[in-house]
């Protein structure tokens, strides 16, 4: 436990640093859930959610391929990966992969493990309108960023976008997934996988796995 507390003290570090994900997926001015109550984050336009942003059903996370399981939404936690008990603002849930192994020593300082975050928003504009937004946000926040490979989908029959995202950081070149996903009213909720280039490959076939299982509670 003591390893696994370390490892994510370091972690939300690197997220601070880099921007990894605190600054690309979470919006100025939005509602964020905080201990089972919406709080609201700058000065966002729509109303508080409806929705609940309650507790964790399922505890027993380090099964393999089990779930996550709130009021809002479940996703599979993959065997050996681990949900972090941090209290980062914006972030629903956080899963990091802490058996994961890198030989690059650049990587070995920061101890980074590839992780999977979600967060949620709100917004009135369709996801092509929003879209520029959200972009804007990352550009603004990461000069070097470059973002590529920019599609539509869907995931459980909700629209989405999806795009990747590329920044280089204390030497090391990181890779992010990023899905936005249309709820029924005006929830945005966004999956950011991150990990390195280097490491990339080794997700081509989680990452779809991840983002497939994620359904959203009516």
């Amino acid at each position: 436990m003591k390893n696994i507390k370390w490892y994510l003290i370091v972690a939300i570090v690197l997220i601070i640093g880099t921007f990894v994900v605190l600054r690309f997926i979470t919006p100025e001015d939005t509602w964020i859930c905080q201990n089972g109550n919406w709080v609201k984050h700058g000065n966002p336009t729509s109303s508080q959610p409806t929705s609940g942003c309650g507790n964790e059903i399922s505890k027993n996370i380090n099964e393999p391929n089990n779930k996550f399981v709130n009021d809002d939404f479940e996703i599979i936690v993959p065997d050996k990966w681990v949900k972090s008990e941090s209290q980062i603002p914006g972030v629903t849930l956080m899963v990091v992969n802490v058996g994961e192994n890198n030989n690059d020593e650049n990587i070995k300082k920061i101890n980074f493990k590839s992780y999977y975050a979600i967060t949620y928003t709100t917004t009135e504009k369709s996801l092509n309108d929003y879209l520029p937004e959200y972009e804007s946000e990352i550009k603004s926040a990461v000069s070097n960023v470059i973002i590529g490979n920019i599609s539509d989908g869907s995931v459980n029959n909700y629209p989405a976008k999806f795009l990747e995202l590329n920044i280089n950081q204390q030497n090391i070149d990181f890779k992010t997934f990023v899905a936005l996903i249309k709820g029924e009213g005006n929830d945005v909720w966004i999956l950011s996988f991150n990990t390195t280039t280097k490491q990339w490959s080794n997700y081509e076939t989680l990452i779809p796995e991840i983002l497939n299982s994620f359904k959203i509670k009516k």
